[in-house]
């Protein structure tokens, strides 16, 4: 059964080097007459002679400054990093503009690189519903036709960290049921800005319901699995987080990069692999009158979740003594169609927990969306199966468990792209009247896929998928994730990371 095998339990107690842009256009001569201006004006004169629109984030210029501007037959290249003097800015010329931008020097993150340090540049922003204002969390942001991209955090904010070779890609901004966003690398560099999604929802009319058989699409859906998803080896690299809160307080914060490799969708996750490049906690545990949580195999958790490869019971359509399903809606995505199928236990039911809806592509009947959460009506039966081990003296009751589990499409086949778990207990002494509420959550974001280089680990480099992933990883470092991308944190988060920090220095 499904809640035996993956249900999130507890113990109570690259390198890349900045390269000048080849287009001809940089090496290009110019001759301009003496003469002494701003550094706005200079621009101006640099693209009338040149035809070029100049496309730059105005902090990273003084345009206000004065300089003695002259070309005497000398490279644009070369006059324009004379004139606006700063040796940390790059140029690049995309079709009829020329970027100006300034790419992020850091020491190397990756252990496993061969360089001291790395360049990169950022695009950051917040992910909002046009309608409502309100944040998207987990809306996926990428590079169109790569496997390299992120996710936004609970409040929609985000950040995407790229190296110059994608500045003449496109930036795709996604999220289940809204328009999607495209725009170009190179005019979103260094920026920081919100992105308005509207909404993208076709209601299905009544006769269209009553014609398809939600229990059918899910079982054609499983039945394609072998053609949606790769059969071949591949390296996902993962940016994962462990979190526990003790009311509004963060009392442990774990954090890492990983690569997963995946031999495949032929296979169950038990021959999955996880190593752990680099990671870091911070813990607070010094209140003696704290109940200490720990996500007990969250790592393995991680491995299970990945529901294609690992089939809950709700998602096959094949037990149909125990779920009712219901076809709800057709949702947008991408801009393609797509089925939103709920299900949820048929009453009396001793074995089903979950509630939930899957999103299925309508022309090629991928999973591409799973939510479930456990139905409040079995709250009670389930609490057995989150708790590892506890003192005679607490009781603990399951308050919310839910998950969400995303893919998406790269090169022809949909690949794990994000899992999100959150659980809430209530935890009382017998002597208190009301006790604790702790909330445990992990979550995990594919940043990148490698289907090249996609071979075993040895067994000295795995990590240890049964044990804490707390006692594998190192101590909090404030400029830790370096050119990696990873899931900003909201502003609770970053704060009690700053405070966790400082008392693990202490």
């Amino acid at each position: 059964m499904l809640q035996g095998r993956f249900l999130a339990t507890i113990l109570l107690l690259g390198i890349w080097i900045p390269i000048r842009a080849q287009d001809s256009l940089l090496y290009r001569t110019l001759t301009i007459p003496d003469t002494v201006c701003t550094v706005e004006s200079a621009l101006r004169i640099i693209e009338r002679q040149t035809g070029l629109s100049l496309s730059y984030n105005a902090g990273l210029i003084n345009k206000k400054k004065v300089v003695s501007f002259v070309a005497r037959g000398e490279r644009l290249i070369d006059v324009l990093s004379r004139t606006l003097d700063n040796p940390a800015l790059d140029f690049s010329v995309i079709g009829r503009h020329l970027v100006i931008y300034q790419p992020m020097k850091v020491a190397a993150a990756n252990p496993e690189s061969t360089a001291d340090s790395v360049y990169y540049f950022e695009i950051r922003g917040r992910i909002l519903d046009r309608a409502d204002r309100q944040p998207l969390p987990y809306t996926s942001i990428y590079i169109k036709g790569k496997s390299i991209g992120t996710v936004s955090n609970e409040e929609g904010r985000f950040v995407l960290k790229l190296s110059s070779v994608y500045i003449r890609d496109t930036v795709t901004i996604s999220c289940i049921g809204y328009k999607h966003v495209i725009n170009p690398v190179s005019s979103l560099i260094n920026s920081d800005k919100d992105y308005l999604l509207k909404a993208d929802i076709v209601s299905i009319q009544e006769v269209i319901i009553r014609k398809l058989s939600p229990v059918l699409l899910l079982q054609a859906a499983s039945d394609k699995i072998k053609d949606n998803y790769p059969q071949d080896p591949a390296v996902l690299t993962c940016f994962y987080r462990e979190t526990v809160k003790q009311g509004n307080r963060y009392t442990m914060v774990s954090e890492a990069i990983l690569n997963q490799y995946k031999p495949g969708y032929r296979t169950d996750a038990s021959s999955d692999q996880v190593k752990i490049l680099k990671g870091r906690k911070s813990e607070d545990i010094s209140r003696k009158d704290t109940v200490i949580l720990k996500l007990k195999a969250g790592l393995n958790t991680m491995l299970l979740l990945d529901v294609v490869k690992n089939m809950p019971d709700f998602l096959t359509g094949e037990d149909l003594a125990e779920y009712d399903y219901r076809l709800a809606d057709i949702v947008i995505d991408k801009g393609q169609d797509n089925y939103a199928i709920e299900f949820s236990p048929k009453p009396h039911s001793l074995t089903s927990f979950y509630s939930g809806r899957i999103i299925l592509g309508i022309q090629d009947l991928a999973y591409k969306w799973v939510e479930f959460y456990i139905d409040p009506e079995n709250l009670d039966r389930a609490t057995d199966f989150f708790i590892v081990k506890k003192p005679a003296f607490l009781r603990v009751w399951v308050l919310h468990a839910n998950y969400k589990v995303a893919f998406q499409q790269s090169a022809g086949k949909y690949y794990l792209s994000m899992i999100q778990c959150e659980t809430e207990f209530r935890i009382r002494n017998k002597n208190q009247l009301s006790g604790s509420v702790f909330n445990t959550a992990l979550e995990m974001v594919v940043t990148e896929i490698d289907t090249v280089n996609a071979s075993r680990f040895p067994a000295r480099e795995t990590a240890r998928l049964h044990e804490f992933f707390t006692e594998q990883i190192g101590a909090y470092d404030e400029s830790f994730w370096g050119e990696y991308n990873f899931i900003t944190p909201d502003e609770s988060l970053e704060n009690a990371l700053i405070k966790l920090s400082k008392q693990w220095q202490q």
